[in-house]
């Protein structure tokens, strides 16, 4: 889908608010893109730990909305679209991505656009994709880690946080 669609689909969502969706920065556009390669490349470093590893998380503990104004996505969506554009390489991995973010009505932007995002994918694929919301203080997400995120041998984890709106 037209990402310029999804923010004139956004505005008829019960959740809108025209303050949902912050401006991106200049160096917010290098910041995803970096991030996009490294998570590129731990993926394939993770998933070739043949036998070792079966699940790949992501964890976003500050994650915004999910999407700029400009109908960028924020690190959240895009670390989504290199999961599902892994999926397809390693098929016996499965990805998980939590989600963190103190305003409920983000969360829910956030979960309408993995639902938009995974509209269009085989089945095969979206079983082994997961989005897991939580809409709470990044310190208290943080504290209750271990009460949270599943802790095991097979699962290699990235904790993200960028306090793009921290204090």
């Amino acid at each position: 889908m037209n990402r310029k669609n999804l923010i004139k689909e956004l505005t008829n969502q019960s959740f809108w608010h025209k303050k949902l969706l912050d401006h991106k920065e200049n160096h917010t556009t290098k910041k995803v893109e970096l991030l996009r390669a490294y998570m590129n490349l731990y993926i394939q470093v993770q998933a070739n730990r043949k036998g070792e590893i079966r699940n790949i998380d992501f964890i976003d503990a500050m994650s915004n909305a999910g999407i700029y104004r400009d109908g960028d996505f924020c690190t959240s969506m895009e670390i989504l679209n290199v999961f599902l554009e892994n999926a397809y390489k390693y098929p016996e991995i499965h990805f998980t991505l939590y989600v963190n973010d103190i305003n409920p009505k983000r969360i829910e932007c956030t979960n309408w656009l993995y639902q938009k995002q995974m509209e269009t994918i085989e089945d095969k694929i979206c079983s082994r994709i997961h989005l897991k919301s939580f809409c709470m203080d990044v310190n208290k997400f943080l504290s209750e880690g271990k009460q949270i995120l599943p802790a095991s041998n097979n699962r290699a984890q990235v904790i993200w946080l960028d306090p793009y709106n921290f204090g």
